[in-house]
């Protein structure tokens, strides 16, 4: 007899219908290898790309949904969420994450086993761990060779004029796990409403910071799983040291880049 949904993890991938599937695949094996240490199940949200019908492979998915293209991954995975709100703990992955350690659903469920945890991530941005007023201040290096892209974009300005029209707290910095691997727990979910969602490029981004600005308004804390970042889960782009060390200064503006490209339907 399975356990009860209360009782279990359920990850929550999202996949943009415009991108091969190779990085899907990818990940799909890695949970299936890797022992996850806690009953799961995996729930697929599928962003739809202009009628695009991309071949999904049959590795032990649960829940397969597919949704129009907006909010990006954080709108996939509250698609997620809102569709299956039984669960206790809740793992949202993009699909070019891959599992590289035994034990990973056991791990983030100790890591937010205590009450004061609220989030946990797989990388901190440590970019954006300074006073809103220097961030506005001060042009965002990940954007400068953006120039045609930066109403898209937005800036700490605009990110904080969305977080005021969705009524969160900015707090006294921009500190926030990057949206791509993110665990919490259901009651958390259900404090949050789910997440905010973004309907241009700028406002996606506000997306990303303003949940981790949320759940620290609540008194919750927004940590890393460990030390170092990726150490259970890496991803396609931002694994590795030097990579991380890339984006924390200069390296941001091709991740924007790829961004623009796999969502240029956004207006």
């Amino acid at each position: 007899m399975s356990p009860d949904p209360a009782d279990k993890l359920l990850v929550v991938i999202s996949y943009f219908a415009a991108r091969p599937t190779d990085h899907l695949h990818r990940l799909l094996d890695s949970l299936r290898r890797s022992p996850a240490g806690i009953e799961y199940d995996i729930c697929l949200v599928i962003n739809r790309a202009n009628g695009k019908q991309p071949v999904i492979p049959d590795r032990g998915i649960k829940y397969l949904h597919e949704r129009e293209n907006t909010g990006m991954n954080i709108g996939a995975w509250d698609f997620g969420w809102r569709n299956h709100r039984n669960y206790r703990y809740y793992l949202f992955l993009q699909d070019e994450c891959m599992i590289t350690g035994g034990s990973w659903g056991r791990k983030f469920a100790q890591r937010l086993a205590p009450r004061e945890v609220g989030l946990v991530g797989e990388s901190i941005n440590a970019r954006w761990d300074k006073p809103w007023e220097k961030l506005k201040a001060k042009r965002q290096a990940g954007h400068k060779h953006l120039h045609h892209d930066r109403q898209k974009m937005g800036d700490a300005a605009s990110y904080l004029d969305f977080m005021a029209r969705h009524g969160i707290d900015p707090g006294p910095t921009g500190r926030h796990a990057r949206a791509l691997v993110w665990a919490l727990r259901g009651s958390t979910l259900d404090r949050l409403d789910g997440f905010p969602i973004g309907s241009t490029y700028g406002e996606c981004i506000a997306a990303e910071i303003s949940v981790s600005r949320k759940i620290e308004s609540l008194g919750l804390k927004v940590v890393q799983l460990d030390n170092e970042p990726f150490s259970l889960v890496e991803h396609a782009e931002w694994s590795g040291s030097r990579k991380t060390a890339a984006e924390n200064t200069t390296g941001g503006a091709s991740r924007w880049k790829r961004l623009i490209a796999w969502f240029g339907s956004y207006n």
